[in-house]
Parts: C-alpha cells; sequence; structure tokens
C-alpha cells in the first residue's frame, strides 16, 4: 500500500504537531543540559563546555534548518472523528530515535574517553532543541493561519487540522 492509497477502513493515528514539539524540545533540552554539566564534572572547565555547546548548537542548527525532508507541502484536511491521536510518550518514544538517542549515547561515549567533546555534543542537542522551538513557533503561526490544532498522519504524510470549536 503507497502512502496515498488508504483503504477505505482507515482510521488515521495522528500526531499533535504543537505536543509533538513540546515533547522533544522538553527531552532534547534536558539530554543537552545534562551533557554539559556532565562535561565540566569531568573536569572540562567550563567556558571550553560552553564554547563547544554552542559550535555544536550553531552547526546543527544551520543543517537542520536546510533540512527539507520533514516539510509537507500540503493545506490541512479535516481532521476525521475517528482519529486517533498519539500521546505524549508515544511521541516520546517515536521522536527521539535514531537522532536523540545516538547523539545522547555518543555524549556518554565522550564522556569516557574525551570530555570535551561532551561539550560539542551536548551543544548538537541543544541545536536539536532550538530548531524544535522554532518548529513549534512555525506549527503556531500555521495553526492561527488554519484556525485549528494541527495533526500529521505518520503513515499518509497528511496534514490535519481540528477547527477550534
Amino acid at each position: 500500500m503507497t502512502a496515498d492509497a488508504v483503504s477505505p477502513g482507515h482510521r488515521p493515528t495522528v500526531v499533535p504537531l504543537a505536543l509533538r514539539a513540546r515533547v522533544l524540545a522538553a527531552i532534547r533540552g534536558a539530554l543537552a543540559a545534562l551533557g554539559g554539566m556532565a562535561a565540566v564534572i569531568a573536569g572540562v572547565p567550563a567556558e571550553t563546555v560552553f564554547l563547544g555547546w554552542v559550535f555544536g548548537a550553531v552547526i546543527v542548527s544551520i543543517i537542520l534548518a536546510g533540512d527539507r525532508r520533514g516539510r509537507v507541502n500540503e493545506d490541512p484536511r479535516a481532521l476525521p472523528d475517528d482519529a486517533i491521536a498519539e500521546s505524549w510518550v508515544e511521541i516520546a518514544r517515536t521522536g527521539v530515535v535514531p537522532s536523540t538517542v545516538g547523539v545522547a549515547a555518543l555524549t556518554v561515549v565522550s564522556l569516557l574517553f574525551n570530555p570535551a567533546m561532551a561539550g560539542i555534543l551536548s551543544g548538537i542537542l541543544g541545536g536539536m532543541a532550538i530548531m524544535t522551538m522554532v518548529s513549534a513557533a512555525q506549527v503556531a503561526l500555521a495553526e492561527r493561519r488554519f484556525g485549528g490544532a494541527l495533526s500529521l498522519d505518520r503513515a499518509t504524510r497528511h496534514l490535519y487540522v481540528r477547527p477550534d470549536r
């Protein structure tokens, strides 16, 4: 079945985009802070960790700002009444793999071999958190424009709107 071929009885499972941004920004931000603090505790001067953090955050922010893979270029459809919204737990489980988990794991490993690198890696997580917050602002603007909460069906990549009541 292709992404556009949906069975007649298909009940979309959707990701509320505003909730997704809040959940992932919090996770990524917390991991970024923990990584930076762990590097300082491991003996890296705070100034070095800070500079590494800023470097990592800027580089990944530039990369993510240019990434077009996750963009949806369609007007939203009305959200079906039988749609199933993912919970924050499911959003967290699916949204952190592989990027967030991978960078966090590399941060932990770097603490053992090169604690200064943990500052850069925690900055990468910080940049991911920052860009997730940028995404949240973009979602808020789009929700205002479309007059309701936006959700995305992962299976079909269709965008849905639940009008404000």
